[in-house]
């Protein structure tokens, strides 16, 4: 079983962290795009019962967009 600190780090990272300037996301790599949008939903799910358009307001609160979130 290979550990890999790096993937535990980035699995185990808040939103908050997620969405900070400190976070550099990886570009291309299938994978991260599928967990990120399992990460998306489920955010989703979270903030707003699963209301994309709620969402989005939710987000925009917090002077965001979702092209400054999906990376």
């Amino acid at each position: 079983m290979a550990f890999d600190l790096k993937q535990l780090l980035v699995n185990a990272a808040t939103i908050d962290e997620l969405l900070s300037v400190k976070y550099q996301p990886q570009l291309g790599q299938k994978e991260n795009t599928d967990s990120a949008a399992l990460k998306l939903a489920a955010w989703c799910r979270s903030a707003s019962s699963g209301d994309w358009g709620l969402f989005f307001k939710r987000i925009a609160r917090d002077s965001l967009s979702i092209d400054d979130i999906l990376p």
